[in-house]
């Protein structure tokens, strides 16, 4: 089991306002960062992937708590181990979440899919060319 330098929730709840420290690490990559976004503290991961330094945020305190943030960097860990980049994990999983939702709003609003035939038939000549799948 993983040394935590966090001791507990009841830490995180003790954290007062006027506290001078500016982040509480937790070990291994896995810190808070005080008072971001107007009060609320930001969960961060710092590792290396290719020689780089990077940092993933992994949700604010306390809708995000000890034991998930814990649970974040660990999934992270797994995926840098694989050599796969959490950041471009999670760049990729954006970009299908936001294909979905332009497909949803066509189909509600009653027009063809982006790629399919009919939509490449409705473009004018100034658009660029369908692509072949």
């Amino acid at each position: 089991m993983a040394l935590h330098l966090i001791p507990s929730a009841v830490t995180l709840k003790a954290i007062r306002p006027d506290d001078p420290r500016k982040r509480l690490s937790d070990g291994a990559g896995l810190y808070l960062l005080l008072f971001v976004k107007g009060g609320a503290h930001g969960w961060r991961f710092d590792y290396s992937h290719l020689g780089r330094r990077k940092t993933l945020s992994l949700g604010t305190y306390p809708d995000t708590p000890l034991g998930l943030a814990r649970l974040k960097a660990a999934e992270a860990r797994r995926s840098i181990a694989e050599g796969t980049d959490p950041s471009d994990v999670r760049k990729q999983q954006r970009r299908t979440l936001e294909k979905q939702r332009t497909v949803e709003k066509m189909l509600s609003a009653g027009l063809p899919l982006p790629e399919s035939f009919e939509a490449c038939g409705r473009r004018s000549q100034v658009d660029p060319p369908c692509r072949s799948q």
